[in-house]
């Protein structure tokens, strides 16, 4: 993993879900030979983990377990991969987030820490993935401007296209930033930092919301659970609400396709 991250193939967050999901892999299967492998190791692997509930969280660890054995067949460590992704995964449809309601919202700014309230209320009013969030850095942040606006060279197709990702802001968001600026710890080149002054982590940043949702009662009685997500499916809905078309909104979003997907 760590070659193929020195190799640009993969991102550092890639490869440190890759060597977790693998450690979760190899106590179990990790002292059979390669030719005692069999795809039914894969089921197995599924089962044992009954707390792996979504599409996403399955397929993402199998995944991360095939992408290795791929790895070394390329490199000719193994003769070829003895897995392939499992049927049991075959046409599952991943669920897709809802958007948060302004009831959740408001609960969730009230009850959250300082730190959280202000990572919440950029989501909410940029529309940006949580890992947009997590990684930007006063370099990419332009307030100066005429038109102020972030510059993402870090993004979900920026390895495709290899141009950043323009997010324009808002008034009140470009109030919330430049307030941060003046008051940012000059060491920490990160945007948004978490009680302790470190960069969030997507399991920090999970495992925050979610103790704060059970703590507030957001999580009682609810068919799906609201997470950091949710608020970028309230931003698309919004927009359509507000009488922007799907290409606006997939535009400012970053999709690839004037598509958006919504659930009311």
């Amino acid at each position: 993993v760590a070659r193929r991250v020195v190799a640009g193939t993969i991102s550092p967050a890639l490869a440190e879900h890759n060597r977790r999901d693998c450690g979760v892999f190899v106590p179990q299967f990790g002292d059979q030979l390669i030719v005692s492998c069999r795809q039914y190791d894969l089921d197995q692997f599924l089962q044992a983990h009954p707390r792996w509930k979504s599409v996403h969280t399955k397929r993402r660890n199998v995944a991360s377990v095939l992408a290795c054995f791929r790895w070394a067949a390329e490199e000719e460590l193994i003769a070829s991969c003895p897995y392939r992704s499992p049927r049991s995964l075959r046409g599952l449809i991943a669920e897709t987030r809802r958007p948060a309601t302004p009831d959740e919202f408001h609960a969730l700014m009230r009850a959250g820490s300082q730190p959280f309230r202000l990572a919440l209320l950029f989501l909410y009013r940029t529309g940006c993935r949580t890992c947009e969030m997590r990684e930007l850095v006063w370099d990419w942040v332009h307030l100066d401007n005429r038109h102020p606006h972030l510059s993402l060279a870090k993004h979900k197709n920026s390895r495709r296209t290899g141009r950043p990702r323009i997010v324009g802001l808002d008034p009140l968001t470009v109030r919330l930033l430049r307030a941060m600026y003046r008051t940012r710890d000059r060491t920490k080149p990160h945007v948004f930092l978490n009680c302790f002054d470190q960069p969030w982590t997507k399991d920090s940043l999970c495992h925050h919301i979610r103790r704060l949702a059970e703590r507030i009662g957001l999580d009682q009685g609810v068919a799906t659970r609201v997470t950091c997500y949710c608020l970028r499916h309230k931003y698309a809905c919004d927009g359509v609400e507000a009488g922007f078309t799907e290409e606006q909104i997939a535009h400012q979003l970053g999709n690839s396709a004037p598509v958006v997907r919504m659930v009311y």
